[in-house]
């Protein structure tokens, strides 16, 4: 989320593409099915690429990735904001993780 953060995921896609199209390799895509939440494809694996390369470079990888993800309808008319937009956090280091907690009332029948 943070600007340098954004250009180098711009400039690892770019490189991902280059790299699938000349492997002749499709690039994976990003999918909604019916209702379901998106599987993101595309993203993860240029976020994985992100990796890639940072490690290839000498590099440290990241132990976690945060990234907003604007969805669902707009509150109101010409709204920047929308009914499912969210943070999703991916963990690569599962050791990383030393506890989570659940708020009361959400996620519960």
């Amino acid at each position: 989320m943070e600007a340098e953060s954004i250009r180098t995921v711009e400039r690892s896609y770019r490189k991902f593409k280059e790299s699938c199209e000349a492997l002749e390799i499709p690039l994976p895509r990003n999918k909604k099915i019916g209702n379901e939440a998106p599987i993101r494809a595309l993203d993860c694996a240029v976020i994985n690429y992100v990796h890639l390369v940072r490690e290839a470079e000498g590099e440290t990888a990241f132990d976690t990735v945060r990234a907003a993800f604007i969805e669902g309808s707009p509150l109101y008319e010409k709204a920047g904001f929308h009914k499912q937009t969210h943070i999703q956090i991916c963990v690569r280091r599962p050791e990383q993780i030393i506890g989570y907690f659940r708020p009361i009332g959400i996620g519960r029948d």
